[in-house]
């Protein structure tokens, strides 16, 4: 257990008015709320470190070569002439 952890706690409120009109009208307004503070974080474990492509560096099938094949003639060869 990290002795660093805090205890965590939230503050919870709620307020209501409410006022009658005449014999048949009812009025009312509430509002709801709360805060946490010192909440444990939590890590994704599946998360990709960054600079990490898993769709590129996992790919089923291997990217052609970069290599690019030489046009001009070889000597001696069949465009040769001599």
């Amino acid at each position: 257990m990290n002795p660093d952890n805090r205890t965590a706690y939230t503050f919870q409120w709620n307020g209501n008015v409410q006022h009658t009109f005449a014999k048949s009208y009812l009025f009312e307004v509430a509002y709801t709320g709360s805060h946490s503070y010192n909440e444990h974080k939590r890590y994704n474990i599946n998360q990709a470190t960054p600079g990490h492509h898993a769709d590129r560096d996992a790919r089923a099938v291997p990217r052609r070569s970069s290599r690019r094949f030489s046009t001009r003639p070889t000597p001696g060869g069949p465009s040769s002439t001599g």
